[in-house]
């Protein structure tokens, strides 16, 4: 796309619009090769640190670096429930009355949240056991987003355990 707006501009009469255009686009391609750099670097480093990460399924190069980054080392949780906690992806009693649910905390590191929705999100789209897990929990009668909750929450589980053992960078107990 930017490629051929590059060319119509090349052969438009070279206003001073014209050519800040060209100059903004310029730019443009600079910062989407930098970006694929950094993107690319990322993703080495988090291959290096846990590459049981990035094998499972919807965890991509930013988003395992992201995972990484976030949780800082896994050593800080005894348990995948003191993750999920910390990531706010722990079920919380919302219940009123004879009414019986969960909800989602609203707490916790939003960012590492987020990551944990991104990998949901991408499981339920190419996954089929993420598929065949979220229609067990609907049949189960839970609502698409408390399936999604419980979805997170194990994935919060395998995250847990494939960063016990990191496969490269010793990271120092102060760190952890």
């Amino acid at each position: 796309m930017r490629r051929s707006i590059v060319q119509r501009l090349a052969h438009r009469e070279q206003t001073v619009q014209v050519r800040v255009c060209r100059d903004l686009l310029a730019r443009i391609g600079e910062i989407t090769r930098r970006e694929r750099e950094l993107a690319a670097e990322i993703g080495e480093l988090a291959k290096s640190y846990a590459s049981q990460l990035m094998e499972l399924p919807g965890v991509a190069r930013l988003t395992a670096g992201k995972l990484i980054g976030e949780i800082g080392g896994v050593g800080r949780f005894r348990t995948d429930a003191q993750l999920a906690r910390h990531a706010g992806c722990a079920p919380i009693p919302a219940s009123s009355g004879n009414t019986q649910r969960l909800r989602f905390d609203r707490h916790g590191n939003r960012q590492l949240n987020a990551a944990f929705y991104r990998i949901a999100l991408t499981q339920i789209r190419v996954h089929p056991e993420a598929r065949a897990y979220l229609a067990k929990k609907r049949a189960e009668g839970k609502t698409t987003k408390e399936a999604l909750r419980c979805l997170k929450r194990h994935l919060v589980r395998a995250v847990w355990r494939a960063m016990q053992e990191p496969s490269g960078i010793a990271v120092s107990p102060a760190l952890s």
